[in-house]
């Protein structure tokens, strides 16, 4: 397994990240402070502990699913 590290453009930390075969993945929980999102128990050491909550919205307006098209969230929704 390679590792490596992933900076967040949004807020300037640095991630560890592990290649598991052709995939990158965070290896990390996120703690980007977006809007609406909050800490388990509104306490600020299980953020950085566990990472940030998000709600629906919050988490996919992070994600490209906006930049896609309209039926991104129709798309997701379907396959939960």
């Amino acid at each position: 397994m390679e590792k490596g590290t992933f900076a967040d453009q949004r807020d300037g930390k640095t991630y560890e990240t592990a290649e598991i075969g052709t995939q990158t993945w965070i290896a990390e929980n996120l703690t980007y402070n977006a809007q609406n999102s909050k800490c388990y128990g509104d306490d600020e050491a299980n953020c950085q502990k566990y990472g940030r909550l998000y709600d629906w919205q919050t988490a996919v307006a992070l994600t490209d699913c906006n930049d896609l098209n309209k039926s991104c969230l129709s798309q997701i929704s379907e396959n939960l």
